[in-house]
């Protein structure tokens, strides 16, 4: 059980970082559309 919520929160921390790498991508893409 406890592997398990270890496993879990290893995930949730994983795409807490892909996403905000993804959202800060996509932002720093619009912003040099924007900007050229």
């Amino acid at each position: 059980m406890r592997d398990f919520l270890k496993k879990y929160a290893l995930a949730i921390l994983i795409g807490g970082v892909f996403e905000a790498v993804a959202v800060s991508l996509w932002l720093t893409k619009h912003n040099l559309f924007y900007l050229f």
